[in-house]
């Protein structure tokens, strides 16, 4: 190696895994199946089509009105929203500016690694980070999770130069980063904030002005965090006919969980059997792992990792159950893998990345696979829009049941409606005159997808799984309505 270019190895090999990234999220976009969530790529389509409203983002069929639901503050909806306006409406465009957002937040996860061991060992904790299934998934996804995880890197990044730096300067840097991931995910928050907090109790005494400098900074933040979610309480309780409770006021089970979910060891079994392909995708890292926080327990890493245990016994329920929650883990044992592998190889040579990155790489495939990525390419929403748009007129309101709570059926089929759980709600006389007085005309059932129901019977214990073709099958008296159109995987009918 060239003393005018050190850890030259290593920046090739997270340049590769970076672009693989990139060429990855592309393919899907060009084979017409993007990485997205509907409820987040649904408002930036909103925002290009109607104009962007940051206090009022709407989640498409959550509502008969489509007045707000706001959850996060939709900085990322805003900037697709603009980049799907300029490109056409093209959904790729959503891709992009994920990828971007995402390749630019990792030099604060490279400089935060760096201070706390050194530039080697960032660049390799920068090549576990990449090679994680999960972050190799959904880094350029067409939702919110690729900037939530750039925002952790972010604070702290800016909470550590607090820590050794501390500044005014540095505060309001600080205070940005924790205000920003407040507003778009509070659990990463608590993840960044739980590390920061260890940091400072268990590396050295710190200083009154260190300890001022991190409190305000998250007082602040969860200030903001409260006066938002205020809004959202306020703006979600305007919707007519809503799909669902939402807010974290009306359903606290759903974010936190019961004691009786919390105490169950089959939920956390469940979990870290999620978490294994999610993040590792081979045993053989975990044990890296392992062996890096036995190596290091005071350690950056160590203390990420701490503040997402402790954040997943707080909001148990959201975190074991979303798979994109469990980001909150990467950096930490992205850090801890780093460590550990120079802990074997105290005088590393220039081949340990050329030997490590196909072990990464067979690692990302087993958890690729485990993830059941090919479910990115169903084309059964795709096909039931494309029937959808066929039997109905741009003027109409659906309602749909079995589209998708983020509104994917009307993603694709281009219409606006209302996602419903059951037929209870168009056989109510009263309810369904309003219905039609809001211009709604048609309903419709989707069945469940093929593709989903193969994957979930392949599954441990899910052999004898049958797959339900409608979620609710018609009663009597919405048999009756009369058939637009009727298939084994979509029926649509008029409204009475």
């Amino acid at each position: 190696m060239s003393p005018n270019k050190p850890y030259q190895t290593e920046k090739v090999a997270v340049f590769v895994f970076l672009s693989a990234i990139w060429i990855y999220a592309g393919v899907w976009v060009m084979l017409g199946f993007p990485i997205y969530r509907d409820q987040h790529l649904g408002t930036a389509i909103k925002y290009a089509n109607e104009g962007v409203d940051l206090l009022r983002p709407v989640i498409m069929g959550f509502n008969a009105t489509g007045t707000g639901t706001p959850q996060e503050f939709p900085f990322w909806q805003a900037l697709a929203g603009l980049a799907l306006r300029l490109m056409g409406g093209w959904w790729g465009a959503a891709t992009i500016v994920s990828l971007l957002l995402f390749s630019l937040s990792l030099p604060f996860f490279w400089k935060a690694a760096k201070e706390d061991s050194d530039a080697k060992t960032a660049w390799i904790a920068l090549l576990f980070l990449l090679s994680q299934p999960l972050v190799f998934h959904l880094a350029g996804g067409a939702q919110t999770d690729g900037l939530s995880l750039g925002l952790l890197f972010f604070f702290f990044y800016s909470s550590e130069s607090l820590r050794t730096k501390p500044s005014y300067r540095i505060f309001f840097v600080c205070l940005l980063a924790s205000c920003l991931l407040a507003l778009t995910k509070i659990p990463y928050l608590m993840v960044g904030g739980g590390a920061a907090i260890l940091r400072l109790l268990l590396l050295r005494r710190a200083t009154v002005s260190q300890w001022v400098f991190l409190s305000a900074s998250g007082a602040i933040a969860l200030t903001i965090f409260w006066l938002w979610n205020h809004w959202c309480d306020h703006e979600i309780g305007r919707a007519v006919f809503r799909y669902r409770p939402l807010t974290f006021r009306e359903i606290p089970d759903w974010f936190l969980g019961s004691w009786e979910y919390r105490l169950n060891p089959l939920n956390y079994l469940k979990a870290s059997w999620r978490a294994l392909a999610c993040l590792w995708g081979s045993f053989i890292l975990v044990g890296l792992t392992v062996y890096g926080l036995w190596k290091n327990p005071r350690s950056l890493g160590a203390c990420l990792l701490y503040g997402a245990l402790l954040t997943t016994m707080v909001f148990t329920k959201l975190v074991l159950i979303h798979r994109h929650y469990y980001l909150m883990y990467a950096p930490g044992v992205a850090l801890l893998n780093a460590a550990a592998l120079f802990a074997l190889f105290p005088y590393p040579k220039k081949l340990i990345p050329l030997i490590l990155a196909p072990l990464l790489l067979l690692s990302l495939a087993q958890g690729l696979i485990d993830i059941e990525v090919v479910a990115t390419g169903d084309p059964h929403m795709k096909n039931m829009g494309t029937i959808i748009a066929q039997n109905t007129s741009e003027k109409e309101k659906l309602l749909i049941l079995g589209g998708g709570w983020g509104g994917d059926a009307f993603l694709h089929s281009g219409r606006n409606g209302l996602s419903v759980d059951d037929t209870a709600l168009p056989e109510n006389y009263d309810s369904c005159r309003s219905l039609k007085a809001l211009g709604y005309t048609k309903f419709i059932w989707i069945a469940e997808s093929p593709l989903l129901h193969a994957l979930q019977i392949t599954n441990p214990g899910g052999s004898g799984r049958t797959r339900e073709r409608f979620p609710v099958k018609p009663t009597p008296q919405t048999f009756s309505w009369h058939t637009i159109f009727v298939s084994d995987e979509i029926v649509i009918k008029e409204l009475p």
